[in-house]
């Protein structure tokens, strides 16, 4: 399947998932409908504050394992391939995330007698987009309802206005240096050849790749539960409300754990147990003391159920509580459905948890693995609304759930990540100084690309 000539295939995307405790890769064979096939991946852990709260903490550590990680997978992709059917990367995608990840509600109107042109609108929507903060990045726009004559409508092009129109977006914005700290990572990786880095914003992606239209209609709340961060994404009415991303993560609970005066390691493997519950209400015997063998195999200790059910909940709830915060601006009575995806989000009972706190229906995300998933099919029979998703757009793969958010960046992806590999071109690039300049650009997923790459090209030059 590598070695198929290029023009036989369909598009080839490469993405990068920054993760608080693990880098992750992969290229993927996108066809005409959508449909992908996983060609390789590629993943590295990362050492302490590397990646920090979801934001690039160490340009040089990340840009070493992001060229490690890359490599790799080209390797995989060339591997069977005669010389002149090579292939070399010219760009890949990343997700952006980050504690400063936050949304901003901006409006503009007019005074207006007349016809409704798409030029209006334009102008609306542009003037909606702007931030007088210079410390910030609008990172995506995404337009409202309109009120037209104090009536909402959701379409006002061709419609007519007697007396005013007043036009909305949705800013998610963040804190430049979040951007820039990224961008610098991938120029340090690839100080040599031409490759773009393509930045799209990590909640919105893959909460686009797994909710459904349905539940964004009805109103859904989305939360990816990572190592290092949880972010959230809310849809009502069919519209991207709000996003943001909470500095806490499932190495909180792990943190909070080692106060049983166990290392990191072993509190990591404590909170699989199956009685390491968000939940501690489930248990059928609570409060049960247990044996817990370490994680170097040569120790044991003596663990109290309910209390480790209390540690872990009272982190998972704080977590859920601040986006809860969040969510209520929003009305939470306009929220159907609470869909839930991640690695974190594999804690016990942490659906009856969202469920109790919310009183809502949770759908827990799963990738289709080869192998069944016994304590997933457990919580189907003992929980009746939480429900197993639809990731029906993957071909060939037995992956664990983390890497869900890579899969959420490659689906958006368009533009093929790989060209037939130029030698004499190449021979030209090795000749040059290793500070040879790399275009790099992050761009705006969302309608209006051009308003703001323009300033950003500034910036960077």
């Amino acid at each position: 399947m590598y070695a198929q000539k290029l023009d036989d295939m369909g598009k080839l995307l490469a993405a990068i998932d920054l993760g608080t405790s693990v880098i992750r890769g992969m290229i993927v064979e996108k066809d005409e409908f959508g449909k992908m096939i996983i060609l390789a991946t590629e993943s590295e852990k990362t050492s302490e504050n590397i990646i920090k709260k979801g934001a690039v903490a160490n340009p040089d550590s990340v840009a070493f394992l992001v060229k490690q990680i890359l490599v790799k997978m080209m390797n995989t992709i060339n591997n069977g391939r005669e010389s002149d059917q090579k292939l070399e990367l010219k760009k890949v995608y990343v997700g952006l995330n980050g504690e400063s990840l936050q949304t901003i509600v901006k409006k503009s109107a007019r005074n207006f007698d007349g016809e409704i042109t798409q030029e209006l609108v334009d102008e609306l929507t542009k003037e909606s987009s702007y931030v007088s903060n210079q410390d910030l990045d609008v990172l995506y726009v995404s337009p409202q309802e309109y009120i037209l004559d104090d009536e909402e409508e959701t379409s006002v092009v061709g419609c007519f206005c007697s007396n005013r129109i007043e036009g909305s977006s949705a800013l998610v914005v963040a804190n430049k240096e979040l951007k820039s700290r990224l961008q610098s990572a991938f120029k340090r990786a690839f100080q040599e050849g031409d490759v773009e880095c393509e930045i799209v914003i990590q909640p919105i992606a893959l909460a686009d790749f797994l909710l459904t239209k349905y539940e964004k209609e009805t109103g859904c709340l989305f939360i990816d539960f990572g190592a290092g961060t949880t972010s959230y994404a809310i849809y009502t009415n069919g519209y991207l409300r709000k996003v943001g991303t909470v500095g806490l993560g499932g190495n909180s609970v792990t943190k909070d754990l080692k106060d049983l005066k166990i290392s990191f390691d072993d509190a990591n493997l404590l909170k699989r147990k199956p009685f390491a519950t968000c939940y501690p209400i489930m248990l059928e015997k609570p409060n049960t003391k247990v044996i817990f063998a370490c994680a170097d195999g040569m120790e044991s200790i003596e663990v109290n159920t309910g209390t480790i059910g209390e540690i872990i909940q009272a982190r998972m709830k704080e977590i859920i509580n601040k986006i809860g915060y969040q969510a209520q601006f929003l009305g939470l009575s306009n929220i159907k459905t609470i869909v839930i995806s991640g690695g974190a989000s594999k804690m016990h009972e942490l659906p009856e948890l969202l469920a109790a706190t919310f009183g809502m229906n949770i759908r827990r995300v799963w990738l289709k693995a080869k192998k069944s998933n016994p304590d997933f099919e457990k919580n189907i029979k003992r929980t009746l609304n939480i429900l197993d998703n639809r990731v029906g757009n993957i071909v060939e793969f037995n992956l664990d759930i983390e890497w869900l958010s890579v899969l959420g960046i490659l689906n958006g992806a368009n533009e093929s990540s790989v060209r037939k590999e130029n030698n004499s071109a190449k021979t030209k690039r090795t000749s040059k100084s290793r500070g040879s300049s790399l275009d790099i650009k992050g761009k705006l997923v969302g309608l209006f690309d051009n308003f703001f790459s323009e300033d950003e090209s500034q910036r960077m030059n």
